[in-house]
């Protein structure tokens, strides 16, 4: 069995592919694996990216109170997307799943230390936030205070968020994942070199493409010498 895919292009020509059933199948099959792993790291990322969306509707949107509904849902989502993210992290479900054996340990706790302090900062914004923006009577003067708010906010909370990640939210894990995180750091330590190890490698090349140039010079002087 056979499909024909017609595409067009700008300049008005037209193309065909033809695919079999087996091709669709492996496409398909790529897509669906593609969409589970942008999910995966959509759910890692959420509160992180609408937190964001949050500080930037604070910051540049002057608006009526349809504004600050939307700011207010925006955080209400940001807060359930990091109780969803630190469940799915502690017990080790979808996302954690798909990202944990590409990431180390270190660097998923980091993240949702993050996440955790996002939410511990979107908590009182959701009482302060439009008491706060209502103070900013322009633009340049809310970058200030939400600045200012979100510098200090996260020195508080980036150390509450630390102690319960360590000792209350520990990350999922198992002797299969624990063994995964060693072949890839063994992988990671095989193929990566430091700043050093470049430059060394680099003087060795040089150094060799020296003695071969040295090499072919002497060569060439012997057997002038030799058979001139």
């Amino acid at each position: 069995m056979e499909f024909y895919k017609i595409w067009q292009t700008k300049s008005g020509l037209f193309g065909v592919n033809k695919l079999t059933l087996g091709d669709l199948v492996v496409i398909q099959f790529v897509l669906v694996l593609l969409l589970m792993i942008l999910v995966a790291i959509f759910v890692a990322f959420f509160p992180i990216i609408f937190f964001a969306i949050y500080v930037l509707l604070m910051v540049g949107l002057d608006g009526d109170e349809r504004g600050g509904t939307t700011r207010l849902g925006v955080n209400i989502v940001t807060v359930i997307a990091t109780i969803y993210f630190l469940f799915d992290f502690h017990f080790g479900w979808y996302s954690h799943q798909i990202l944990a054996s590409s990431i180390y340990a270190e660097t998923y706790d980091a993240i949702a230390v993050r996440n955790l302090s996002v939410a511990l900062m979107s908590i009182p914004l959701f009482f302060v936030g439009h008491e706060l923006y209502r103070v900013g009577q322009s633009r340049l003067i809310r970058v200030v205070i939400f600045s200012a708010f979100i510098f200090f906010g996260f020195k508080f909370t980036n150390g509450i968020s630390k102690a319960i990640i360590t000792n209350t939210i520990e990350q999922y894990n198992d002797a299969e994942l624990t063994q995964e995180r060693i072949d890839l750091k063994l992988w990671s330590d095989d193929n990566h070199t430091t700043d050093e190890e470049r430059l060394q490698n680099k003087i060795d090349a040089l150094e060799k493409e020296k003695a071969t140039k040295k090499k072919l010079d002497d060569f060439d002087k012997n057997f002038a010498r030799d058979y001139l």
